[in-house]
Parts: structure tokens; C-alpha cells; sequence
């Protein structure tokens, strides 16, 4: 009896170890009164060919992700992964504790693709023998063997001595954690061998029931597979020759051989010769009772040499792909504006020195072009600009003698002189300067140069946003540099490091639930809010399009408040969905700070001209609302659009700039031509400087404003009707660098000055120290 018991017991034991490994394969039969067992092969683990290829460190660095399996943790993967929309991405092979693998599979109707596991290796063989498959009768339909089940009871006076066993590691399932705490792929613990000996059949163990995937737990694991985007650039830049300069281009061999020697012999003396053509123009100009007319000329021709060494050199492949920019154009209708101005204020010999002084403004836009002497750029840069300066306040005091200010239209009520738009064409002109310096000492100052490579201030390359999986770590991606060629230079794209993570938005910080970009929304949802937005934007241009006495005080209150109202619900909800990290990068920008000040101004004048009623006031308010809804629909990524319902930003940026651009044309020819509304033209600032009265108008300088915005406006009109997809950026621009190689190589002609070989990358700024 004893004997008996003592053989019970060690069956037991075996069967408890395989219960604690999870290597079995169990065959439930009815409970009889006496349990039997039948001897049966010993349990082999079935696994499927693993990946030899996967790292150790799965950080990003190497092209390798951590990615979340449903159900199973998180396992390494080769880039581009499943994620998000991405449902050609890969995920985790076959590895340690992930004995099957995993496939992409679409796990939300919002259209998120994530990783599932494999539940067999599918066309893969096995490496070692199958385990016996069990039958249909034995197992209930959604039933898993409890890993508690009771074993058979031992006898006190029978004691066997058990083996510990290492327990196996419990999976369970987990929200995908963020690159800063991504752990590296898990490893199995280590699994006791199987028993030598014929293994026993288990004990029938009572139906446990495990959550179904496709039930209750879905939404939950859906929300918990965070989705993560980064800005690379779109598409990539030509191969381009930097060797031909102007010089080359315009001038034969003999000429530009002769050009050279003439410059590297009196380099010293041309530039001499230019700070004395400083002097002699701000004497000409700024000088008292006229009498320095005469030198404007001679400060031209003493300028002149510098000027034409400095145009010479500019490199045509790069000068070709910079006048394609808007920069240029928006600079060149600036800078001529003033100069024509200018040109009317004088009408005497002082006309000689516009032309140097509209190169020198001009020239900032082609300073990518210009490889040579970065620090003396920006040191002629400041010149200009402290001249320019000057030039304004002495205008504005009326100190120049001998100037013609010229009426250039009038009406009733106001009028517009030569003086308004060249104190207006300066101002911007001025602006517009001092960033060129501002970006160029930045990179001057960053010590980029000190490995040949400098950042371009005007030439810029498109972006657009891509999902991916748990982010690199936040630090340059190095490429491979580009083979060294004498004659050609391949423009080089590189990788973006800035992540971000889509459910990091603005609203989230108050109201996490409603500003959720994984949550789908119901389809009377977002017909309802779509029709809040028409109700805001109809209400508001008939604000501006009927005249005031068309609609009677009730009705127009109603309009108002409609206006008001609507677009306030709307644009609050596009902006709270959109993302942190990018809508801080976007608003610091300077192209977003220029545009947002020019469109504040505009905004106050406008309100100062209807004089401050209640009902124009909330109808301008509205206007400015739609306007910083559009220039920051750069922030909302694909899967806030797709909440939204908004798949095409172009349905919603397009209607609004084109109404915006209509406004700024009727509100132009209603202070220039029309006055049929009874605007005011007061007078803002009335200032007493050394003795001299300065007097602003409303209308003079919201004239100004509305011609900047609307250049600006139809640039990003522009940008958004010619987008290639739907992630692509229409308003941030990443910045590009050249870098020159530290050999040099001279050209064929032994005269011509050696070019280094320059490849062209780009850029953005590096991501702040946490995750955006």
C-alpha cells in the first residue's frame, strides 16, 4: 500500500512541474472515482525558426524598434514597423518568450494597425517535434488549463520530497511604454528539462475562462498602443554642380583670369574702398542743406568694385534653386518698394546711391550661395541695416533736406503720400534684415563651420509627418557622407530626430477624455461639428460682405453672436487637438512670429477703423480666429485629422485664405477708393522728437500690412494646393546645411580659385530634453 502511494505521489510531482513550465499537452477525461494515468511522450517545446539577426540593444540606433505584441510585451523589430496607419510595417520574428512571431493586423476601426501574435509558425518549420495536439472532445471551446489546478491528495504518513522549479514568467499585457524607458527585449527565463521517464497524464483541472481579445478588452489595448510621429523630409534634393560661378558663366577665360589676379592683388584696397563709399553715402544722403549731393555718385563708383567681386562669386547651381524660393521674391518686392520710393523722395543726384544700397539688401537673400568670407557678410549685413535705420528715423523726423513728398492717392477723408509707403517698405525691409544677420551669427556662432559645415539661412526643404513606432533617442541620426566628386554635389536628406507623440495635445491638459486622438467619434459627432464650423465661418463673412444696414440691431446681434460663437467652438476644438511638441516649434518659428504679428496689426486697425463696436470687434475676433486656426494646422497630425474627420486640411485652409484673401482686397479699395462705410482714419501716434511733430494714421499703415499679409497668405495658399500628400507640412520648412569637404581640389583652369566639394543636408533643430 505504502509502495502504491509513494508511486502516486511521484507522478504528481511531474505533473506538477510540467503544470509550473507550461510545456504540456492535456487530455481531460471524466472523473472516475480513482483517478488513472497512462503513460504518455515526454512534452517538447515547439518553437519556430528564431532571428539570429536581432540585436542586443533594441534602442532605435541601429534600425531596430522595441514594439508592443498585444497579449505578449514588448519584442524587437526591424524599422519600418507596424504602427498606426503603417500596415505593410514589420513586426517582432520569431524570438525568445515569442516562440510563433507576430503579424501587422488592423486593430481599431479608426484605421491603427498593431502587432498580434502568431498562433503558428504558418510556412516556417519547426525546429524541434511538435507536442501532441489535443483533441476536440478534451478541451471546451474557449477554456485554458488553470495553472493552479488541484493535484491529487498525498497521504501524511507518505511524505515525497517535490523539486523547487523556477516559476515561468506571467505576460500580461501593457501600454506601449516611451522611448525613454523602453526595456530591451525580453529573455526567457530559464525552463527546467523534462523528466527521463514516461510523463503521466494530468488530472482533469477545472474550465478556466480567459479574456477573448475581441471583446471588452479591445478598446483598452487600442488606447494603450501609443502612436508616435516624426518629421523627416519629403522627398529628396537634385545633384547639382557648386564649381560655375557667375564669373565663370559671364566672363571668358582670359577675363576671368584677369578678374582674379586683380582682385587677390588689391583685395585690401576694394575693401577700403567700400567702408569709404559708406562714408560718403550717408554724407550725400543724411547731409545738412543739401550740399553733399555730389558725392552720391563717387560713393557709387568707389562701392562698385567690392559689389562685383561679391555677385561674381555667387555659385549658379545654388543661386538657381535660391530665386525659386518665396523668400526671394517677398524680399525683391519689398526692397524695390522703398527703393522706388526712395527714388521719388529725391529726384536729385542722390538717386546714384539706391542702387548699391538695394544690392546690399538683396544680396542677403543669396547668402547661401556665397562661400567665402561668412564673418565679413555679416559685418557689411549690420552696415547696411544701421544705415537703413537711419534712414528711417531721419525721414520720419523730416531731417533730410530737399526731399518731394509726393501725393500718390487721396479721397475725402484721407490720403496717401510717397512718405507713408517708403517708412512702411523700410520698416519691413529692416525686419527682414535683421533676421539674415540674427540666423547667420547663430550658425556662425554654433561652431558649425569649424567642420566645414554651415547652415543655410534662406534655402529650406519641405517636410511632412510619418508614423513610426517607439522613437530613437533624441540625438542627430549620422549618414553616411557622400562620396568625394570634384564637379558634383549630391544634396543629402537627413533623417529628422524630433518625436512626438500623437496623444500629447493641447486640449489633454484640461480635458483628456474629449481631446482623446484615439477615441473614434460617432459619425452625427463630426457632422455636428463640421456644421459648427460652416455656421462660424458663413456667419462671419456676412459680417463683412453686407452692408450695415442691410440686417436690422437684433438680427445683427444674432449674427454675432452665431459668428462668434461657432467659430470659437470650432477653432478651439482644431486647436486643442493639436500636437504639443510641434505646436511649439511651429508658433517659435520666425516665419510664424512674422506672419501672426503682421496679421495682429492688421486685426487692431481694422477694430480702430469700425471704431471699436461691440459687434465689429467680435466679428474681427472671429476672422483672427480662422486665421491661427490655418497657420497651425501643421501641429495636427494624421490621426487628430482622422478624429476630426478632417483627412484634407485643403477642405478647410483653402476656403479660409481664399475669403481672407478677398477681404484684404475689398478692405483696400474700401480706403482707397470707395469709403462707402464711414471708416475712420485717426490718428494713433502723435509724437514730439527734437522739436519735430510725428503724427501715424490708421489707414496709411494698415495698407502697408495688407499688402505683406497677402503676399504671405498666397505663399501658404500655394503650399497647401500643391501639397504631394496629406502629411506633408505646408508651413514648417526644414532648415539645410551645406557641408564642405576639408580636401580641396583644384579645377582644370589653374587661375580659378579651388572649390571644396559641399553637400547639401537637411536639418532641423534638435528635440528638447523630454519627449514632445
Amino acid at each position: 500500500m505504502v509502495k502504491l502511494f509513494t508511486q502516486f505521489l511521484l507522478v504528481a510531482a511531474s505533473c506538477l512541474a510540467a503544470v509550473n513550465a507550461g510545456d504540456y499537452g492535456t487530455t481531460p477525461t471524466p472523473a472516475p472515482s480513482v483517478p488513472t494515468f497512462a503513460p504518455t511522450p515526454a512534452p517538447t517545446k515547439l518553437t519556430c525558426s528564431i532571428d539570429t539577426t536581432i540585436p542586443t540593444k533594441c534602442d532605435g540606433s541601429d534600425g531596430w524598434y522595441p514594439v508592443s505584441v498585444i497579449g505578449r510585451g514588448v519584442y524587437c523589430a526591424k524599422g519600418p514597423v507596424c504602427v498606426a496607419d503603417v500596415k505593410a510595417g514589420n513586426c517582432p520574428a520569431a524570438q525568445a518568450n515569442l516562440p510563433f512571431g507576430s503579424h501587422c493586423e488592423k486593430i481599431s476601426d479608426g484605421g491603427i494597425y498593431g502587432c498580434k501574435p502568431n498562433t503558428s509558425c504558418g510556412d516556417q518549420e519547426s525546429e524541434e517535434a511538435p507536442t501532441p495536439a489535443l483533441t476536440p472532445e478534451a478541451t471546451p471551446k474557449r477554456c485554458d488549463v488553470a495553472t493552479d489546478a488541484p493535484t491529487p491528495q498525498t497521504s501524511e504518513k507518505a511524505p515525497v520530497p517535490t523539486t523547487a522549479t523556477p516559476p515561468s514568467p506571467v505576460v500580461t499585457p501593457g501600454p506601449t511604454q516611451t522611448p525613454e524607458d523602453a526595456p530591451a527585449p525580453t529573455t526567457p527565463a530559464p525552463t527546467p528539462a523534462p523528466t527521463s521517464g514516461p510523463a503521466p497524464t494530468p488530472a482533469p483541472t477545472p474550465c478556466v475562462s480567459t479574456p477573448s481579445h475581441d471583446g471588452a478588452r479591445r478598446p483598452e489595448l487600442t488606447a494603450s498602443a501609443a502612436v508616435y510621429y516624426t518629421v523627416v523630409p519629403r522627398g529628396s534634393p537634385p545633384t547639382i554642380d557648386p564649381t560655375r560661378t557667375l564669373k565663370s558663366v559671364l566672363l571668358s577665360r582670359s577675363a576671368e583670369r584677369l578678374f582674379n589676379n586683380l582682385v587677390r592683388r588689391h583685395r585690401i584696397a576694394v575693401g577700403v574702398a567700400y567702408i569709404v563709399g559708406f562714408v560718403l553715402r550717408g554724407v550725400s544722403v543724411l547731409g545738412p542743406d543739401g550740399n553733399g549731393h555730389w558725392l552720391a555718385p563717387i560713393s557709387l563708383i568707389v562701392q562698385l568694385p567690392a559689389m562685383l567681386g561679391v555677385v561674381l562669386a555667387f555659385r549658379v547651381a545654388l543661386c538657381r534653386h535660391l530665386i525659386r524660393t518665396f523668400d526671394f521674391w517677398f524680399y525683391l518686392a519689398a526692397n524695390s518698394l522703398w527703393a522706388s520710393c526712395l527714388a521719388v523722395y529725391f529726384q536729385d543726384m542722390r538717386i546714384a546711391v539706391i542702387p548699391m544700397m538695394w544690392i546690399d539688401v538683396q544680396n542677403g537673400t543669396l547668402l547661401d550661395a556665397f562661400l567665402h568670407d561668412f564673418y565679413g557678410i555679416v559685418r557689411a549685413a549690420w552696415v547696411a541695416c544701421a544705415f537703413l535705420l537711419t534712414l528711417l528715423a531721419t525721414v520720419s523726423l523730416g531731417l533730410i533736406a530737399d526731399i518731394h513728398d509726393v501725393r500718390i492717392w487721396s479721397t475725402p477723408h484721407r490720403q496717401v503720400r510717397v512718405k507713408d509707403l517708403l517708412l512702411n517698405g523700410v520698416a519691413t525691409t529692416v525686419v527682414l534684415v535683421l533676421r539674415i544677420i540674427y540666423r547667420k551669427r547663430a550658425v556662425l556662432r554654433s561652431q558649425v563651420c569649424s567642420a566645414q559645415s554651415v547652415e543655410c539661412i534662406s534655402y529650406r526643404w519641405p517636410l511632412r509627418l510619418e508614423a513610426s513606432a517607439q522613437a530613437p533617442s533624441a540625438r542627430r541620426i549620422s549618414q553616411r557622407r557622400a562620396e568625394f566628386h570634384p564637379q558634383k554635389m549630391q544634396l543629402r536628406v537627413v533623417a529628422q530626430p524630433g518625436v512626438y507623440k500623437a496623444s500629447r495635445v493641447l486640449g489633454a491638459t484640461l480635458f483628456p477624455r474629449c481631446f482623446d486622438p484615439s477615441r473614434e467619434r460617432s459619425t452625427s459627432q463630426l457632422v455636428g461639428f463640421r456644421v459648427l464650423g460652416l455656421v462660424g465661418l458663413g456667419s462671419t463673412v456676412i459680417l463683412f460682405a453686407l452692408p450695415p444696414s442691410t440686417l436690422s440691431g437684433r438680427q445683427q446681434d444674432i449674427v454675432v453672436a452665431a459668428a462668434f460663437t461657432a467659430s470659437l467652438c470650432f477653432c478651439g476644438g482644431v486647436l486643442g487637438f493639436t500636437q504639443l511638441g510641434l505646436l511649439r516649434r511651429l508658433w517659435l518659428s520666425f516665419d510664424f512670429v512674422f506672419v501672426a504679428l503682421q496679421l495682429m496689426a492688421v486685426h487692431i486697425c481694422v477694430a480702430d477703423l469700425f471704431r471699436w463696436r461691440l459687434a465689429s470687434t467680435l466679428a474681427v475676433l472671429s476672422c483672427a480666429l480662422w486665421m491661427l486656426t490655418v497657420l497651425s494646422l501643421d501641429a495636427l497630425t494624421p490621426l487628430a485629422r482622422r478624429t476630426l474627420g478632417l483627412r484634407d486640411i485643403g477642405a478647410l485652409a483653402v476656403p479660409v485664405l481664399l475669403l481672407f484673401q478677398a477681404a484684404i482686397v475689398v478692405l483696400a479699395l474700401e480706403l482707397s477708393l470707395w469709403d462707402s462705410r464711414g471708416l475712420q482714419d485717426r490718428r494713433f501716434l502723435d509724437l514730439t522728437v527734437l522739436g519735430r511733430r510725428l503724427e501715424f494714421f490708421v489707414a496709411p499703415f494698415l495698407l502697408s500690412r495688407l499688402t505683406t499679409v497677402g503676399l504671405w497668405c498666397a505663399r501658404t495658399l500655394w503650399r497647401v494646393a500643391t501639397r504631394e500628400s496629406d502629411d506633408d507640412l505646408f508651413f514648417l520648412l526644414g532648415n539645410v546645411e551645406f557641408d564642405a569637404a576639408h580636401q580641396r581640389r583644384r579645377q582644370p583652369r589653374s587661375n580659378v580659385e579651388p572649390m571644396p566639394t559641399v553637400e547639401l543636408v537637411a536639418v532641423t533643430k534638435p528635440p528638447q530634453r523630454e519627449l514632445s
